[in-house]
């Protein structure tokens, strides 16, 4: 199931534990950023 999903993707694969804490750590750190929604999907909105 993943990989057919995977394949489906722009990225070209599923998410890591890592992508996720990325965007995390980033809207941790930025103390200007406030009241947003990120999107960790791969680019599937675009599908």
């Amino acid at each position: 199931m993943f990989s057919a999903i995977a394949k489906q993707l722009p990225v070209g694969r599923i998410a890591t534990p890592d992508d996720i804490a990325e965007s995390y750590v980033y809207l941790a750190k930025n103390g200007f950023t406030t009241g947003s929604v990120v999107l960790i999907d791969g680019g599937a909105h675009l599908i």
